[in-house]
């Protein structure tokens, strides 16, 4: 009997800067995701997750710490489970590493008639009860936010002359929401979104896959 397998990857964020950190740049990232972790646990409760992995959430949002990779792959094990258990042809899953963060990865599938929207269907809901809050809460952590910001940084000066290139008006030391509305504004000046895209053109979007 042949398989039909599906892409469905699980992206960990794991910083592997070296060196020493800002401790006030530290708390900035630290209560950026602290206030998105508060929203995260509502949602999670009203989403009936499991107790673990709200209990995972509650646990960091007292002790303000990150998640680790150790109790991401633990909830990504738990769904993994669940839809095989469900079903769900599970193959994976894999560890990689990409850009300074390390990415957990798996198939899900089934016979060659399968249904894939109900795998899919499948695979999500076991997301929602063991996984998928604590999946975001670990991809938006303070190592992951710091360690986009830093790429951003590095990508500035191509940013910059990206967008004069297409005419913009903006300073080298443009903030960072300013440069995003000019890339937006670019984007939008095409109908269908397809206007020039610098953060393709300047390289960030390889960088760090999409822009945060």
């Amino acid at each position: 009997m042949r398989a039909a397998w599906l892409a469905g990857a699980l992206i960990g964020t794991l910083s592997l800067l070296g060196g020493c950190s800002d401790p006030a740049e530290t708390s900035k990232y630290e209560a950026v995701w602290l206030a998105e972790l508060a929203d995260t646990i509502k949602v999670a409760d009203a989403a009936g997750a499991t107790d673990e992995q709200r209990a995972t959430l509650a646990r960091h949002l007292e002790s303000g710490e990150p998640i680790t990779f150790e109790e991401y792959s633990a909830a990504v094990q738990s769904t993994i489970e669940c839809a095989r258990d469900a079903g769900v042809w599970i193959r994976g899953p894999e560890q990689t590493q990409q850009n300074g963060l390390f990415m957990l990865s798996y198939d899900y599938g089934g016979p060659d008639d399968a249904d894939a929207d109900r795998l899919e269907s499948l695979v999500n809901a076991c997301r929602t009860l063991h996984s998928g809050f604590v999946e975001d809460a670990y991809m938006d952590g303070p190592p992951a936010l710091e360690w986009i910001d830093a790429q951003f940084e590095a990508f500035r000066p191509q940013l910059i002359a990206c967008l004069k290139r297409y005419g913009a008006e903006i300073a080298e030391d443009a903030p960072r929401d300013e440069i995003e509305q000019h890339i937006a504004l670019l984007i939008d000046s095409e109908p269908n979104y397809e206007g020039p895209n610098c953060t393709v053109e300047s390289g960030l979007s390889d960088a760090i896959g999409k822009l945060a």
